[in-house]
């Protein structure tokens, strides 16, 4: 046989020119064993020994069904589904009930296993619900409807417990009439609402994550050529395959992006036919599970899927793959620049490059000394320096938490940004071996935690630190104060040895404190002990000339005090000690002594003094008088009806109109001495008491007298009976006549 040879400059030329495939055959069973697909650029080898196959065919998807579970005892028109992040608990929505429900799943996204009915939630906010997510921890609850354009936010004190939700706020989106379908991106930034109305998926971002208040629409897909009816939405959660489920087609449909979360990228890629009008569905996170729920048969239906996040065989190839299903080189050989020897694919010049649209997979992935497998990326290198170095001035990020379980060197800049803790258990120790050439100095709205009460820092040592405020377990030190954080305690402040305690001019040692100035307390001061207060002391002669100075005396045995060239204290002050106020304890008495005389006391029954003078009146003993020639004139104060002097039980005073003088006894006595008179000066008259028989004093004295309104006479009582004394001329009483009678008969014989 002969064999013809073209090289391969040529070989490429030819096809290039002619735009011609070149196809080598298997003559006996006429298949092709190599062949270059120009139109396609596509290369196909077949090797018949041994029955290896390298090929580029499509991914082999296996949706298969598995169990299902009833709802309809608490819902008959279910519309939504979800679960939580293990798949122990699922929520059902829909129609009839208005309320979410929530189940446990015994085995996470397992309906095989037990599913029971926990408790369920009202949703007032949102008649006739179709869709509830939740945030990443389950804190958030949202849910929206069909008939409204709104999305209902709920607060969860409990994550994914229904019963601890409260409604919180309520986003009014404009686009579309029908919000069917709700589902947020992994991390909150991106939310996706279908839209029943127009046909059309809505995305929407927020600036804080799983903030509906901080929505703006940003762009919208047309779904209407695969399903008019679409409701439920569903992302993997990488943000590269979006499904949709719909009434009208009455399955899920795939389609996958090229950027991720960027709803414009999408593409159609496939189509799995479910019945049974579905509306709701949910994938786990890694994608081998699906849940489509439907109110055709109120029952939750579970599907397992073969290949994570993808539920269609991709029409058209339009996810074709290169597969090897074995592929042998017992040699070395080569295609264009790479050479596959044995298990090694080696490449003489630049790099090996895969392009896959969505992962290239294996188990472990080792360079010279690195190895992937699993979560896990490791140098197997002995002792060797494990680096992720990122390209100029790029950086290398972490979107998640980290735990370094070494030690941790980092010889450049370090910024960190969010909460720091440094240190997660009390045998943990923090080393600072360098010297410092900068502040340490946060955002004054940060908060800077240097430990807590049960793991804290045992000691911290600075140069100096500048912070609003430090707090340690047992002290709080905050703008200009220093406060202790037991309770009740002292503050105690000390000297490290033999040093003292330093306030500026003021030294604290031991139970002293002094200066090198004046001590001066600028506020009221209050010195609480049972004990004494000791203040400075000295001669005359040791007196200072400072203002406000208190001292004791020690030559007058006096405390004295100083303003403005004099010694005073209390305003009474002698400095030969004659002239002084003295308190005396023992008997209550406050006594006045005048060059050292005793001029009077003060005490509980009184003042008393020698002799008193105010103004012009003169107090000496037993004597009242006037210093000036003038009348004493005793007055009482005040403008009533009725006031009075009074002296013992004797009052004078004014009544209406008049004066008098009454006693509380009724009797008034005026005694004189000797042949003495009581005159009553005057050119007037006196006023005696008057009236009728019947109102003379019971029990009346010798000589009283008053005029008898009833006789018209004035009346004395002689010590037994009242008798005339003066009264109308034509009128005698009976005693008189009979009288006068008497004396008649006597006269005449």
């Amino acid at each position: 046989m002969a064999v013809g040879r073209i090289s391969g400059p040529l070989l490429k030329a030819n096809l290039e020119r002619n735009g011609v495939d070149l196809d080598f055959r298997n003559r006996a069973v006429d298949t092709p064993l190599l062949f270059f697909d120009v139109s396609t650029s596509k290369l196909g080898v077949k090797v018949d020994a041994p029955a290896t196959e390298l090929h580029v065919s499509q991914d082999v998807v296996n949706t298969t069904a598995g169990p299902t579970f009833s709802v309809n005892s608490e819902e008959n028109a279910p519309r939504g589904i979800t679960f939580n992040n293990d798949g122990t608990k699922m929520f059902i929505v829909g129609t009839s009930g208005d309320d979410v429900n929530e189940y446990t799943v015994s085995t996470g996204f397992d309906l095989s296993s037990t599913v029971a009915f926990v408790d369920s939630y009202a949703v007032t906010q949102c008649p006739n619900p179709t869709a509830v997510k939740f945030n990443t921890d389950g804190t958030k609850m949202f849910v929206t409807g069909v008939g409204n354009n709104n999305v209902h936010e709920y607060a969860l004190t409990t994550g994914f417990d229904v019963s601890s939700a409260s409604f919180t706020q309520t986003l009014v989106t404009t686009v579309d009439n029908d919000n069917f379908g709700l589902d947020f991106s992994t991390d909150g930034s991106k939310m996706y609402i279908t839209g029943n109305q127009n046909d059309k998926i809505y995305e929407y971002n927020l600036s804080s994550a799983f903030d509906i208040s901080t929505a703006t629409f940003n762009q919208d897909l047309y779904v209407n050529a695969y399903d008019d009816e679409p409701f439920g939405i569903e992302w993997s959660t990488d943000g590269y395959r979006l499904f949709i489920v719909g009434t009208r087609g009455n399955g899920v449909d795939e389609y996958k992006l090229t950027s991720a979360w960027n709803i414009s990228t999408a593409t159609h890629v496939g189509y799995y036919h479910i019945g049974g009008n579905p509306s709701g569905i949910h994938i786990s996170p890694d994608g081998t599970k699906m849940f489509i729920v439907g109110n055709q048969t109120d029952q939750v239906k579970e599907f397992n899927l073969s290949v994570s996040y993808r539920v269609a065989t991709p029409a058209g190839g339009g996810d074709a793959t290169l597969q090897t299903v074995g592929l042998l080189v017992p040699g070395t050989n080569t295609l264009a620049n790479y050479t596959l020897n044995g298990n090694t694919i080696q490449v003489s010049t630049g790099n090996i490059l895969f392009n896959a649209a969505e992962a290239i997979r294996a188990s472990t992935i080792e360079t010279d000394n690195i190895r992937i497998t699993d979560n896990t990326i490791s140098t197997f290198n002995s002792n060797a320096t494990f680096d992720i170095t990122p390209n100029g001035t790029g950086i290398v990020e972490a979107y998640s938490d980290m735990k370094v379980f070494g030690n941790l060197d980092t010889p450049q800049t370090v910024t960190m940004g969010g909460n720091i803790t440094i240190g997660d258990d009390g045998s943990d120790t923090i080393d600072f071996n360098t010297e410092f050439t900068s502040d340490l100095t946060p955002d004054v709205t940060d908060v800077s935690n240097l430990g807590s009460p049960a793991n804290h820092w045992n000691n911290i040592k600075t140069f100096r630190l500048n912070a609003s405020k430090l707090d340690i377990p047992n002290l709080k030190i905050e703008t200009n104060y220093i406060t202790t954080q037991i309770s009740n305690s002292n503050l105690d402040l000390f000297g490290n040895a033999s040093g003292n305690v330093l306030l500026e001019d003021l030294t604290f040692a031991n139970d002293t404190i002094s200066s090198t100035t004046d001590i001066e307390i600028s506020r009221d001061t209050t010195v609480d002990t049972t004990a004494a207060m000791k203040i400075p002391t000295g001669t005359t002669a040791q007196r200072t000339s400072a203002n406000s100075g208190i001292r004791f005396n020690t030559d007058t045995t006096n405390f004295e005090g100083y303003y403005n060239g004099n010694t005073i204290f209390g305003g009474v002050y002698s400095d030969n000690a004659l002239t002084n106020v003295v308190a005396h304890p023992t008997n209550d008495t406050i006594g006045f002594t005048v060059n050292n005389v005793s001029v009077g006391t003060v005490s509980s029954t009184g003042i008393a003094v020698h002799g008193l003078q105010v103004d012009d009146i003169n107090i000496d003993g037993s004597i009242i008088s006037t210093s000036t020639d003038t009348d004493l004139i005793l007055a009482p104060a005040g403008t009533g009806s009725s006031k009075a002097v009074k002296i013992d039980n004797i009052s004078i005073g004014e009544t209406v109109g008049s004066q008098q003088i009454k006693s509380d006894n009724n009797i008034i006595e005026f005694a004189v001495s000797g042949y003495g008179a009581n005159k009553f000066p005057g050119s007037y008259a006196v006023t005696i008491p008057a009236g009728d028989t019947a109102s003379r004093p019971v029990s009346p004295q010798l000589g009283d007298t008053r005029w008898n309104t009833e006789s018209s006479l004035l009346e004395t009582y002689n010590g037994s009976n009242y008798i005339s004394a003066a009264g109308s001329g034509g009128v005698v009483t009976r005693a008189e006549y009979d009288d006068i009678l008497l004396q008649f008969t006597i006269l005449l014989g």
